[in-house]
């Protein structure tokens, strides 16, 4: 039987073209490539000190000054002209053209950029440069003017060698300063011609040209006599802090500057270190002794593409290995591993690549093909094996999806049946691309095959290297881990208790299991008692997983691994909250696995904020494959809400009680509906969204009464009296928190009580009744102090009393009941109440008439509240800075934070909006929540963007989570419609269960993007800039595919949040 064309959704390297008539079929494409330069913003700033400006030869513009002036004193209208200014410096950039600089093709482009747009030179021309002729470029440069010239090159090129070197560049810095960029690390300079030392130079006049540069002894500050008649050349890795110590060379004349520096003299320089010859066993060993580990590591990882080019190397790297730079595909480069096997172009191969993909530019060399050389690829191999192989083609795959569309790009080959280029037999594919990507490389989509083709089959990954190595339990012990092995969650890998639960082992034989899994290779020790799949294994073991385990022993394992984390929750709160009546009506459990034996409350609470991630993405799996650990799940939410900051983590947390409450209602628990509906208003609450948790408290509370949930009775009124609270409806919010007063005395709740008494003391202040707020709230205080043992929920008491003192009159004992629970939020990782609490000081400052103290405060609120999830508390921080701004005299400053305060509320239809417009005479603006609001500040939009970030995310977890439900109830879930009988309206159809397994794949890649954003925000407080247009399209796309737009009421409802929710995204 005669093998098949490749499949559309692989790619090939560029120069696999050329197979004989009858090979695989393939046609041009183009895919994203990495940038060369990750922090180019800040090498723009970093020569900002070279900016200089000059009168322009023959352009004039009006002197619109001095014209006024002289109409002013003479009386008689005439225009009076002046110089046009313009950038004193223009920039040349020598880019060396030696075979060695292949890799650096894509800095060159984007240091060109760099030097454009940083507005410091008046043009920029590039150049390239011969080492065998440096003195070539000189001759054209005489009309150039003054010019600052950076030269980039790796000092690899023998030619850098010869004394017509050094005469080329001292030629070339006779009109002004220049400076070599070497893109290699410091660490492989030694060996080239340019092994700079770090040396002080000094310059005696600002720009002074590259003859003029002193070098200083360090000893006595003179000039170093070893430097005489020599050039000193600067050598600069391009890195924001070395161009900023040379920039402060040219223009501090006088002042020495610690430069890495090249001597260079006109003697002929010894030569170079030859290119490694002998056996493929020797090349690797001389590799192995000369270049780092992490370029034998990734040179293992290319042996599983063929052929190489520097674009698809640095992609691999980036894929795979996270830890690895640009640097290291240049040591393979040096390493002496490659060989070039360019071949001429076929005359007709390259009329299509030319027509599909656009001629290159004149003079342009094609980018160099590269294999490695006889027998090295096999030894490299032998150390990867067939299923690593996939994994690398895998991950490239999935690491391209998402930036599909953005530059810069690189030209590849695209396996296609219909293609009109034939690829040699030897070529290997380096992604595999999943099908929506397609259309955005201009291709189309294969349909199902009418039968399955052997040679399109993939290769089973049965793990074979490893499990020869292991005995039977060990094998399935790495089916098991495999389970809990989640992307983008708790690197620091499972801990020893839930490895022992998922096993269901003893601890014992669970050290045993883990200790022959470490020897294999299988798992690494992260850290004390935590263990995860090495990265070789884990997509393998994934599917095999997936494949091997039945169904039932993997919904078991799962159950189990809940179980475990409920054990440890109950005891986390005990700890953090002892003496609180909620542990009672959670679910009591038996652990499973071994409990963590800390009792430092600080050391247990941290544990546990680190295993959540892991557990919430848990509680989705578990609840989507199986009704059983709905109870489970519920009650963990419950435990999650209430010891971390379940606003900031509301991105995984909202789509987990979404899920549970969905997967419970479909069961008909009505128990763990209520509690998972309560989990999410809770949620809500904390990030202000006061009416969809008015929405699922009211349901949470209905569902209290059907099933008598003590816990839930007594919750859902309080979350309902408090969103009241915060929306101004005061009765309504007093007839609710009554009520939850009223339970707790059933209950004999006193912990419960002292909170409610704390709500009530801030509707009391809120209505003007100080003296029974101060009661309530000092009533409050007693009975944590009494019942608490110590809890951090004295936080809230402190917070309630503040609030009450504040409307008596009294801001002194404000600021002092705030000064009492601010470290107790600290302490208790609340940090959106931290920053509340700040926003409360500010506030109590101003009544004392501290104003400068009262804008710090604000400004301090302001910045904790800048995370996802935080913008409307923000607001009330700008709100308490414009006050600070008032009583300073700066009006406009305190306008300017009203106004982007008075944006945010009236989006999220806070009452404290109708205070704003009156302090600003203005009326409502029905468009204030467009997509564009006018006069923002830039922190304003980071938070808008990381409160669209973060509920987008949430919204597509979500919407996957109802689309997984929807396939496990077409894949045969009990309850589903048997075989024959007429399934009833909108049930799904096979072709529709095809569709949503595609969506599923789409949203999965989105949600990888999404959530990385979030990451990148929280820790940055920094909004991304690039990409979100792009998303937007994607979204847009997405959710008017055929797959969700006849989707059921629950996924129509996500699909709806996550197209508006889309639609905000601005870049």
């Amino acid at each position: 039987m005669t093998p098949p064309g490749p499949p559309r959704r692989a790619l090939y390297a560029w120069g696999s073209e050329g197979g004989a008539p009858g090979a695989d079929r393939a046609r041009p494409a183009r895919v994203p490539g990495g940038r060369a330069l990750p922090d180019a913003q800040q090498l723009g700033r970093a020569l900002r000190p070279l900016r200089r400006s000059r009168d322009h030869p023959h352009r004039t513009v009006t002197d619109v000054e001095a014209t006024v002036r002289l109409a002013a004193e003479t009386g008689f209208l005439d225009v009076v002209s002046r110089p046009e200014q313009e950038r004193r410096w223009s920039a040349v950039l020598l880019v060396d053209c030696s075979a060695a600089m292949q890799v650096w093709g894509p800095l060159a482009a984007e240091l060109r950029a760099v030097l454009a747009r940083s507005t410091v030179f008046r043009s920029v021309r590039i150049q390239r440069i011969d080492p065998r002729n440096p003195a070539g470029p000189v001759h054209r440069r005489r009309s150039a003017g003054a010019s600052v010239t950076f030269l980039l090159t790796d000092g690899t090129s023998p030619g850098w060698r010869s004394p017509q070197t050094v005469r080329a560049l001292t030629a070339w810095g006779s009109c002004g300063p220049l400076a070599v960029l070497n893109p290699l690390p410091r660490r492989l300079w030694r060996g080239t011609a340019l092994d700079a030392r770090p040396r002080l130079l000094a310059a005696p006049a600002e720009f002074g040209g590259l003859g003029r540069l002193l070098v200083c002894d360090p000893l006595s500050g003179e000039r170093d006599p070893e430097a005489e008649g020599v050039l000193a050349l600067p050598v600069l890795h391009p890195t924001a802090s070395a161009l900023e110590q040379w920039a402060g060379l040219l223009t501090r004349p006088g002042v020495p500057h610690l430069i890495d520096t090249v001597l260079l003299d006109e003697l002929p320089g010894h030569r170079g270190p030859d290119r490694p010859e002998g056996s493929a066993e020797e090349l690797l060993a001389h590799f192995r002794g000369a270049f780092s580990p992490e370029a034998y590591r990734l040179a293992v990882r290319l042996s599983a593409v063929r052929p190489l080019t520097t674009p698809l190397m640095q992609l691999v790297r980036a894929a795979t290995m996270g830890d690895a730079g640009p640097t290291h595909v240049a040591e393979i480069l040096l390493g002496g591993l490659l060989e070039r096997t360019d071949r001429a172009r076929d005359t007709s191969a390259a009329h299509t690549l030319d027509r599909a993909l656009g001629a290159p530019p004149p003079g342009l060399a094609t980018e160099p093909v590269y294999d490695f050389r006889p027998g090295v690829r096999e030894l490299l191999f032998s150390g990867l094996g067939a299923e690593a192989a996939v994994e690398v083609v895998e991950a490239v795959g999935r690491s391209l999806e998402p930036y599909m569309g953005r530059l810069p790009d690189f030209p590849v080959l695209m396996g296609d049946e219909d293609g009109e280029l034939r690829l040699q037999a030897s070529a290997r594919a380096f992604a595999v691309l999943a099908s929506p990507v397609l259309e955005r490389l201009g291709g189309a989509v294969p349909g199902p095959p009418d039968r399955v083709v052997p040679s399109q089959r993939r290769p089973e990954p049965a793990l074979p290297r490893l499990d020869g190595q292991l005995s039977a339990p060990a094998r399935r012990a790495v089916r098991l881990l495999a389970l809990a092995d989640l992307a983008d969650t708790s690197p620091a890998g499972l801990p020893f208790g839930a490895a022992a639960a998922l096993l269901d082992e003893t601890a014992p034989r669970t050290r045993a299991l883990l200790d022959e899994l470490v020897a294999a290779g299988a798992l690494r020790e992260t850290a004390a008692d935590r263990h995860r799949l090495a990265d070789e294994v884990r997509g393998p073991a994934r599917e095999a997983a997936g494949r091997e385990l039945p169904s039932a022993p993997r919904d078991a394992a799962l159950s189990r691994l809940l179980t475990w984390y409920l054990a440890v929750g109950r005891q986390t709160y005990a700890l953090r909250y002892p003496g609180e009546r909620m542990l009672q009506d959670l679910a009591r459990v038996s652990s499973p696995g071994p409990l963590p034996t800390t009792k430092d409350r600080t050391k247990a609470l941290a544990a546990w904020a680190e295993e959540l991630p892991r557990l919430l993405a848990l509680v989705r799996r578990a609840v989507v494959r199986s009704p059983r650990t709905v109870r489970t799940a519920a009650d963990l939410l419950l435990l999650a809400g209430t010891t971390a900051d379940c606003g900031g983590l509301s991105a995984a947390f909202e789509p987990a009680a979404r899920t549970v409450a969905a997967r419970a209602a479909g069961a008909g628990d009505a128990r763990a509906e209520g509690r998972a509906r309560l989990a999410l208003a809770e949620a809500c609450l904390a990030l202000g969204r006061a009416d969809e948790a008015e929405a699922e408290a009211r349901r949470a509370a209905e569902l209290a009464d059907r099933c008598g949930d003590p816990l839930t009775r007594f919750r859902a009124p309080y979350a309902r009296g408090i969103t009241a609270l915060q929306q101004g409806r005061h009765d309504t919010a007093e007839r609710h928190l009554t009520a939850a007063w009223e339970q707790c005395g059933r209950r004999g709740d006193e912990l419960g009580e002292a909170l409610v008494l704390g709500a009530l003391a801030r509707l009391w202040a809120a209505t003007g009744n100080s003296y029974e707020a101060v009661l309530f709230a000092e009533r409050g205080i007693g009975l944590h102090r009494g019942a608490g043992g110590g809890s951090p929920r004295l936080a809230h008491g402190h917070y309630a009393l503040a609030a009450a003192l504040s409307s008596a009159g009294r801001p002194a004992d404000a600021l002092r009941e705030l000064s009492r629970a601010l470290p107790l939020f600290e302490e208790d990782r609340q940090r959106l109440w931290a920053g509340r609490t700040r926003c409360r000081m500010a506030e109590a400052m101003v009544a004392l008439v501290r104003p400068g103290e009262a804008a710090t405060a604000a400004a301090d609120a302001a910045e904790r509240l800048l995370v996802p999830g935080g913008e409307r508390w923000r607001a009330d921080a700008l709100t308490a800075a414009g006050h600070a701004q008032t009583a300073l005299g700066h009006k406009q400053g305190a306008r300017a934070h009203w106004r982007e305060a008075l944006a945010v509320l009236e989006e999220f239809g806070a009452p404290q909006a109708v205070e704003l417009r009156a302090l600003l005479r203005e009326k409502p603006s029905p468009s204030a929540a467009g997509p564009h609001r006018p006069g923002l500040s830039r922190a304003a939009e980071t938070a808008r963007t990381g409160t669209t970030l973060r509920d987008l995310t949430a919204a597509v977890r979500t919407l996957s989570d109802q689309l997984r439900l929807r396939l496990r109830d077409a894949d045969g879930e009990p309850g589903r419609q048997p075989t024959g009988s007429a399934a009833p309206p909108g049930t799904p159809d096979p072709q529709d269960s095809l569709g949503s397994r595609d969506t599923l794949d789409s949203l999965h890649s989105l949600e990888a993007e999404l959530a990385g954003h979030v990451r990148d925000m929280e820790r940055t407080g920094r909004a991304p800039r690039a990409g979100l247009e792009r998303l937007r399209a994607a979204l847009e796309t997405l959710t008017a595919s055929d797959a969700l737009t006849v989707a059921e009421p629950g996924a129509a409802e996500a699909v709806t949040a996550v197209r508006t929710l889309g639609c905000r995204l601005t870049p």
